[in-house]
């Protein structure tokens, strides 16, 4: 018990450090499906896992942004292995952005099943674009026309997690090729360059209650 309480405090203090702002992720990806944070927990219950996710952020804003996913996730018998996919679409202002990535976890079994080290990886493709018919100004900007004739974009994520029955700490890394400064001239917006949570169920007669802390920290970057 000594041992959870240090971690939870440890999450605290990094929850309390100054971080940077950007898009908040989906509501879902804490609790419902923590496979769209961390490619670790594809899998992790046997079967195929289907999840389907909408946000709109700051509604009362013209071009507020908005973000769709699709995510599948299957565990094989046994739940060593862990297969996904993640299809999915944001749209901010006049830039759109559309992916898909493939996901392998594996599922490493401690202590007779009852706690698992789970490792995960991602890769996949990205196009951003923009939009004309929601471009103030002159649409034949030669820098719009630039923004519009790259190429896809590959990345992959990471990710790593310990859980057992009542304890989950993980950590993961989106964009690993942004994270290494591989590619900077394609941060078009305040992406995550890590995430790491702690989260413990407490186990009641009602219901379980599982306090999760949770630290999203991005780079601030400019658009162009």
């Amino acid at each position: 018990m000594k041992t959870i309480k240090y971690i939870m405090i440890a999450a605290g203090i990094l929850l309390m450090s100054k971080t940077y702002a950007q898009l908040n992720p989906m509501g879902s990806t804490y609790f419902q499906n923590q496979y769209l944070a961390n490619p670790a927990m594809a899998g992790i219950q046997q079967d195929w896992k289907v999840n389907v996710g909408y946000k709109v952020q700051w509604t009362a804003i013209e071009g507020a942004p908005t973000m769709q996913a699709v995510t599948a996730d299957y565990g094989t018998v046994g739940k060593k292995i862990g297969l996904g996919v993640n299809f999915y679409n944001e749209n901010a202002g006049v830039i759109l952005r559309t992916g898909i990535k493939g996901t392998y976890a594996y599922h490493l079994a401690l202590n007779d099943n009852q706690s698992f080290l789970d490792f995960g990886i991602s890769g996949g493709i990205m196009n951003e674009w923009i939009d004309y018919d929601k471009v103030i100004g002159d649409p034949t900007d030669l820098s719009l026309q630039q923004f519009n004739a790259r190429r896809w974009y590959a990345d992959g994520d990471f990710g790593i997690a310990y859980r057992n029955e009542r304890l989950t700490v993980q950590g993961a890394l989106p964009n690993v090729k942004r994270f290494l400064n591989r590619d900077l001239r394609r941060n078009t917006i305040d992406r995550s360059l890590y995430m790491a949570a702690v989260s413990y169920n407490s186990l009641t007669q009602i219901s379980p209650l599982s306090p999760k802390q949770c630290i999203v920290v991005s780079k601030i970057t400019k658009t162009w």
